[in-house]
């Protein structure tokens, strides 16, 4: 796949006064029907549950369109966590939406005897993430 989403911005901009003839059909239709269109598309990832639907969940890749793409797809197959995630390279198509991932960290809060908050503790630990030294060494 290619490391930008569909439509392209530069695409979509040769719009002039709204003539469709000046940008090219993929973006066009991608940008009509981004619910249904096959070609409204973000970064290239994928969420893998090996063990069905109570198995663990293993995201490869999590670009900077991930936050749209769980949006998307994990309510529909009824994903509502994920427990790892692997990383292929050190693109930010790759990397750009890990920040997105602490909204699957659960935390519960810590309190004092007289109620007072003292910290926010992670519930399961961080979400492990796999990836080579190479790819470690481009994300620093």
């Amino acid at each position: 796949g290619v490391s930008t989403a569909l439509p392209r911005i530069p695409c979509l901009l040769k719009l002039q006064g709204g003539n469709a003839e000046t940008t090219c059909a993929v973006c066009m239709d991608a940008w009509r029907n981004p619910g249904s269109s096959p070609n409204h598309r973000g970064n290239v990832s994928i969420a893998v549950r090996p063990r069905g639907e109570e198995g663990d969940v293993i995201v490869i890749d999590c670009g900077k369109t991930f936050r749209e793409a769980a949006l998307r797809w994990f309510p529909e197959h009824r994903i509502r966590r994920v427990d790892a995630l692997l990383v292929t390279h050190g693109h930010f198509d790759a990397i750009g939406g890990m920040d997105e991932l602490r909204e699957f960290q659960e935390f519960k809060a810590e309190r004092d005897e007289q109620g007072n908050l003292l910290a926010f503790r992670s519930v399961h630990g961080a979400i492990p993430i796999y990836l080579t030294e190479t790819t470690m060494q481009t994300c620093r």
